[in-house]
């Protein structure tokens, strides 16, 4: 070839009419760095760079992994027992890495554990052990409800483990008890941490080799001298470029920028390999040899601690082992080094190839990659029976591609602009997609709180929000999701929840005056009136200016002592004669009045009663002065039907007024009167056995005070076709009296109790 030829055939190498022709990359270029930057900068190898988390951050999880998990080691479970594999009379570990995932350990654990009795699994005992370094995350997972009631049920456990150092697994749990290590298989899930673990890092430049060795370098000097020549070149006085210098320097130190430099040295395969311990010699030398065969140049990161503890597992339980690991994914085309650490650090995804050439040689490790997104999760076991597996495999597959939790945390995260927009009923349907996920409610709550919900599903949320509840793990450092989980659950009268939820938070982060007076509050409606009390007391000890809860207080204190001055009412005898399990008979209050409407509200109840229809909620309050006025007069006794978890379900009225008088012979004065009485139960607790429940806390209610009141009986009546009063009547002791025939609908039967 000529010399302008080879001349010409340089300028087409770069570019032909204004179009640039692709070039190979260059060698990888280690970073610039001024002499002052030198001098401060102390290089090492990847693993050993303090450029990595301390801890292990909490990357979240949905019920979509819940889902995947569960299934996957239900489905390990039944093949295991199927295949004796398994020792029963001991516990089958599963071994959670990372602190900050124990509330994915929790739930996964409460999940497993409530299908092991419909899968006919129980006799497998189950043990979470929980891999937990540092005495504060110790004592906080200690202290965790949910945790405390499994480690009492001896199927949890805390070892004091540093999933990034390179010591064995402990074979004793924190308070001592030994982990029989050598009865079963284990499993082992790793949920979003290797990507946090330190990484070796190369960069494969074709047949190349590189080497990474980083450096944190901060650029404090170069933004302060910007900075002081910045100022000089002001013309402020002299006094407020110190005020600005101040101010600066304050800025600065705030916003210390730290950048990553690298160094990058080349290697040879069999140079890093030597690096390892003998053992991942041939594992390193297969993954770079991989790489270089692609013959391209990119970076890479290679899972070394990931490595270690996967092997230090596998010393550890000798049986054999399940492994389930999820994280982000590294990509075919390398991936990318952070130049601006700011206030973060380096985390690397995962090399799935180079974690499962581990066991590539036993041909037992199925690798699915989620359908959207950048994340990958691997099964892979290790036991001698491992290739009788082929159900659980099948299960992990499809439950990855029917329900992958990368697509439905895409989907929660697009729900967060439509919380305004969307209807009750597409809110609901999103939440059953989710299988009911903490998450998904949490976008709706501030909307649900502030508009409400529909009366009609009403119920329907109650149920909902039940099963959210049972899905939710606390966290013991940032909750905030149960308080207002609680306030929505008051809003709906949902007063079983509401309690559960206050107490809930006070467990986790202590009394507080908002927690105690949204439990007096609840604890008021479900007549618990003692438990009442004494929380707006503790309330009003913690804020005593509080002027909502000492409006509480007030209110509760006047209901008490009207209960007390109401001569057909004695609270003395409530706890013997009233309780009735779930149910109380107290005087109606006015607090009540909002659910008494809601319960009330549907026509055939007010047509049943022959009362007052009420179209609208004024004029229950038109009507209520005056049946607080006959209660007073001790003419009309107005009872609620309380229930503790629902509140107040339906209403007793007793007329003292409607006395007849007729011969009686065991009367003293040969007269006697009777009172009469009707009940009703609400629109949405009919037909549960709460009417004939209510009728018997009437009765023994009205007994205690026939006497001091003088009457000797009840009287009731009822429409004929009202079959399921009449029944409610004849089940409490009531006999038929008489029947007044009318025309059509109207014929009425009347009934007698004597006391």
């Amino acid at each position: 070839m000529t010399e302008r030829n080879e001349a010409n055939l340089d300028i087409l190498g770069k570019e032909f009419k204004g179009v640039e022709y692709a070039t190979l990359s260059v060698a990888p270029q280690s970073t610039p760095l001024t002499e002052e930057q030198k001098h401060a900068c102390s290089f090492k190898p990847a693993l050993e760079a303090k450029v990595w988390p301390k801890t292990i951050r909490n990357l979240g999880y949905n019920q979509a992994w819940i889902e995947l998990y569960a299934e996957s080691i239900l489905a390990w479970l039944h093949e295991a027992n199927q295949s004796k594999v398994l020792d029963l009379s001991k516990s089958v570990y599963l071994l959670l890495l990372g602190a900050a995932n124990y509330r994915l350990g929790l739930a996964l654990l409460r999940r497993l554990l409530h299908e092991q009795a419909s899968q006919g699994l129980i006799e497998t005992k189950l043990c979470m052990v929980f891999t937990v370094d540092g005495k504060h995350n110790q004592i906080l997972l200690s202290n965790h409800p949910d945790f405390s009631y499994f480690y009492e049920r001896q199927q949890a456990l805390i070892v004091n483990w540093d999933t990034s150092s390179s010591s064995p697994v402990p074979t004793h749990a924190l308070d001592g008890t030994a982990l029989f290590t050598d009865a079963n298989p284990a499993i082992l899930i790793g949920h979003k941490v290797f990507s946090q673990l330190p990484q070796t890092i190369y960069h494969i430049h074709y047949q190349q080799i590189f080497r990474a060795e980083l450096a944190l370098i901060s650029n404090y000097g170069d933004a302060l001298n910007k900075a002081s020549h910045s100022q000089q070149e002001q013309s402020e006085m002299p006094l407020l470029w110190e005020m600005q210098k101040q101010h600066t320097l304050k800025s600065v130190a705030q916003h210390n920028n730290q950048e990553v430099a690298v160094c990058w040295l080349q290697t040879s395969v069999d140079e890093e390999a030597t690096k390892r311990h003998e053992e991942l010699n041939e594992w390193v030398k297969k993954v770079l040899q991989h790489h270089t065969v692609d013959g391209v140049s990119k970076t890479i990161a290679v899972p070394d601690k990931a490595v270690k503890v996967i092997r230090e597992f596998e010393r550890t339980f000798s049986k054999g082992s399940m492994q389930l690991i999820s994280d982000g994914a590294q990509q075919a085309q390398g991936t990318t080094l952070p130049v601006n650490m700011r206030s973060c650090e380096i985390t690397l995804p995962l090399d799935f190839m180079a974690l499962n050439q581990l066991l590539v040689d036993d041909n037992k490790v199925k690798t699915i990659e989620l359908p959207c997104g950048h994340e990958q999760v691997s099964l892979s076991m290790s036991h001698r029976l491992s290739s009788n597996f082929a159900y659980t495999r099948h299960v992990f597959e499809r439950t990855c591609k029917s329900s992958s939790p990368v697509t439905s945390t895409h989907v929660i995260n697009s729900l967060s602009n439509a919380a305004d927009v969307l209807s009750e009923d597409q809110i609901q349907a999103h939440l059953v997609q989710s299988g009911y996920d903490p998450k998904v409610l949490a976008i709706f709550l501030p909307r649900l709180l502030k508009k409400g919900v529909s009366v009609l599903s009403r119920l329907s949320w109650c149920e909902m929000l039940d099963t959210v509840w049972q899905n939710h793990v606390v966290d013991m450092e940032y909750e905030t999701f149960t308080f207002e989980l609680g306030l929505l659950a008051i809003d709906l009268s949902h007063w079983a929840l509401a309690k559960s939820c206050m107490l809930m938070r006070m467990e986790i982060s202590g009394p507080s005056t908002a927690c105690l007076h949204n439990l007096a509050l609840s604890a008021w409606a479900t007549g618990e009136l003692d438990i009442a009390k004494q929380s707006i007391t503790l309330a009003l000890d913690l804020n005593p200016e509080d002027t909502q809860v000492q409006g509480l207080k007030s209110d509760i204190l006047a209901y008490r002592k009207r209960c007390a001055q109401l001569a057909w009412f004695d609270p003395s005898i409530k706890d013997e004669q009233i309780d009735e399990g779930e149910l109380k008979l107290l005087p109606l209050g006015q607090h009540q009045l909002g659910e008494f409407f809601l319960q009330y509200s549907r026509s055939d109840i007010a047509e049943r009663l022959r009362s007052v229809r009420l179209n609208n909620f004024a004029q229950l309050e038109s009507i209520w002065p005056i049946w607080l006025e006959e209660g007073d007069l001790n003419q009309k006794a107005h009872f609620a039907l309380v229930h503790e978890d629902f509140g107040l379900i339906g209403g007793v009225v007793v007329d003292f007024d409607s006395q007849e008088q007729c011969e009686d012979e065991q009367a003293a004065d040969g007269l006697f009167r009777a009172a009469h009485m009707s009940f009703w139960i609400g629109r949405d607790y009919q037909n549960q056995g709460f009417g004939t429940a209510g009728v018997q806390l009437a009765i023994s209610q009205t007994q205690q005070l026939a006497k001091p009141l003088q009457f000797s009986k009840i009287k009731t009546s009822a429409w004929l076709h009202n079959f399921a009063s009449r029944r409610i009547l004849t089940r409490t002791g009531f006999t038929e009296n008489k029947r007044i025939k009318a025309g059509g609908s109207t014929q009425e039967v009347f009934y007698e109790l004597s006391l």
